[in-house]
């Protein structure tokens, strides 16, 4: 069995300056995030480069934008204020995202058929919503067009997408949810590492 690390800040329960204290910030980190407007949307690049500069060290962009490096697989997303990064020896990716009131309506057109069925309220949306992304930041392509024909559900969490195959798994935490995407058939587990 598999086992990838998966780290996770709350960035909501620090101040910047607290942030910045905790993870042994620069100032150049701090330069690299005034152009956000957002409090949250600092605090979460703040720990996105905090996660890239001291934990993968040293990778680069690839043509999608994804940052990759040549030593580890590594994954990282944030969303209302939690940032998380997932490393691993295969290609990997993640989502989170907090649950929230959305018009499920407006993503339909984005879901296959099981995954229409299977939505009905806010946890199925966002189970279904946060494996699309994780399997498209796994694959390294980003959102892509026909969606639609993308089906994340199966009874073994395992799916193939471009003669490939890959494994799900999802995870709650506070008011989020977590989906991980590997590229592998084999079952997996995360170990949890809160910073």
């Amino acid at each position: 069995m598999k086992e990838f690390n998966l780290y996770i800040v709350d960035t909501n329960e620090y101040e910047i300056e607290e942030l910045i204290k905790v993870f042994n910030l620069n100032e150049d980190d701090l330069l690299n995030v005034e152009k956000y407007k957002r409090e949250v949307t600092k605090k979460e690049k703040l720990l996105s480069n905090y996660f890239k500069n001291s934990i993968i060290k040293e990778y680069s962009v690839n043509e999608y934008k994804k940052p990759v490096s040549d030593n580890i697989y590594f994954n990282i997303s944030h969303s209302h204020g939690l940032v998380c990064m997932i490393t691993g020896d295969i290609e990997i990716g993640i989502d989170i995202e907090e649950r929230r009131d959305v018009d499920i309506n407006s993503f339909y057109k984005y879901f296959s058929n099981d995954e229409k069925t299977f939505v009905k309220d806010y946890e199925g949306f966002f189970k279904v919503w946060t494996r699309k992304e994780a399997l498209l930041k796994c694959v390294g392509t980003g959102l892509v067009n026909e969606l639609n024909k993308i089906n994340t559900l199966s009874e073994n969490n395992t799916i193939l997408y471009k003669n490939e195959v890959y494994r799900f798994g999802n995870l709650n935490y506070k008011n989020a949810i977590i989906s991980v995407c590997a590229r592998t058939e084999e079952e997996f587990i995360l170990k949890i590492i809160k910073k």
